[in-house]
């Protein structure tokens, strides 16, 4: 069984204090962040057929980032975001299935997110930047009477790019996470039950900032 996280973040308030030299070498981005993070398993047999949770977000994201030359640069990032009105949905086509439904077991999680990464600026590409680094998360779910955490440690490729108008700055980023290594554990209860797999995913993110001062938006 193969599954699939998807987070979509909107930032609704940003703080960009740059650490700054001469030439603004390193800068850190906090943000406050809502959205819906979706957790959707893929059958092979079934191939119309999907299923999963999806939960409403909320917590906050801070990015480091150091330009080491002008087109090489090493950044992190680390997200904390808690779980609130966890529903089942199921999808396919031919199974007459469209459903979503609260799960009323539900008392809470958060999710956790670092990453470490490298990026090269790509010459005569208007901004944009390959990216290649390591990513670590952690999803909790808490219930009644389990606890369950799932961990994800393995690489993550792909591109980021940023563009300018007047005031107005539009950064956005794709990335793929081709091989995951997943554990999986369950506890409650007095026992304990664990076990490993492999997932992939992806993430899209965009945000536009509109600069108030140099070093804030």
């Amino acid at each position: 069984m193969k599954s699939l996280a998807l987070g979509l973040v909107v930032t609704i308030a940003s703080l960009v204090p740059s650490l700054t030299s001469a030439q603004e070498r390193v800068a850190v981005d906090v943000s406050y962040t809502l959205g819906q993070f979706k957790n959707a398993f893929d059958y092979p047999k079934e191939k119309t057929l999907r299923t999963g949770k999806q939960y409403d977000t909320d917590g906050f994201a801070v990015a480091a980032r150091i330009r080491i030359t002008d087109i090489v640069s090493a950044g992190y990032r680390h997200e904390h975001a808690g779980l609130s009105h966890a529903e089942f949905f199921q999808r396919g086509w031919g199974f007459n299935m469209n459903e979503v439904t609260p799960d009323l077991g539900h008392n809470g999680g958060e999710i956790n997110y670092r990453e470490l990464y490298g990026s090269l600026a790509l010459p005569e590409s208007r901004g944009h930047s390959l990216v290649v680094g390591v990513a670590h998360s952690t999803f909790d779910r808490v219930y009644d009477r389990i606890n369950l955490r799932a961990t994800h440690t393995g690489l993550v490729i792909g591109g980021e790019g940023q563009q300018k108008l007047a005031k107005v700055a539009f950064d956005y980023t794709g990335k793929y996470y081709p091989r995951m290594n997943r554990a999986d554990l369950v506890t409650g209860d007095g026992f304990s039950q664990s076990r490993e797999s492999q997932s992939s995913g992806f993430e899209l993110r965009g945000t536009a900032t509109w600069m108030l001062a140099k070093h804030v938006g």
